[in-house]
């Protein structure tokens, strides 16, 4: 079973302005779908976001699952530490991210980085 990482803040999901001050944390459907349809192949997905863990970003993390009706069962934060470490650590093959500085830091470890804004493999 092939493992595959996604980023949480800007590649599944996205803080959208509704007023003045109401923001919404959305979902971005491109990446949605495609953990799905990755989890139908067989392929593990988890999150490894660059976030603290914390009883609110785990809260965060975990309600937006459940409203998008994501199969992911893991979530590793890194505190703000590069990603590729952690990738590696945890049998990750492939990472989608939207930050230049993990892309380059999973690449580092022979992982397949995927660029979540302009859709490129590295």
């Amino acid at each position: 079973m092939i493992k595959i990482s996604f980023d949480f803040d800007d590649t599944l999901a996205v803080y959208e302005t509704t007023g003045t001050y109401n923001t919404t944390l959305c979902c971005k459907p491109l990446y949605i779908d495609l953990v799905k349809e990755y989890h139908a192949l067989g392929c593990h997905c988890i999150i490894l976001t660059a976030r603290f863990k914390n009883q609110f970003n785990e809260m965060e993390i975990k309600e937006f699952i459940e409203r998008c009706n994501l199969p992911i069962k893991e979530i590793v934060y890194t505190g703000h530490l590069a990603k590729g470490i952690f990738a590696y650590e945890n049998d990750v093959k492939m990472h989608y991210d939207d930050d230049p500085f993990h892309l380059e830091s999973v690449k580092a470890y022979d992982i397949i980085a995927v660029d979540s804004i302009n859709h490129k493999i590295f």
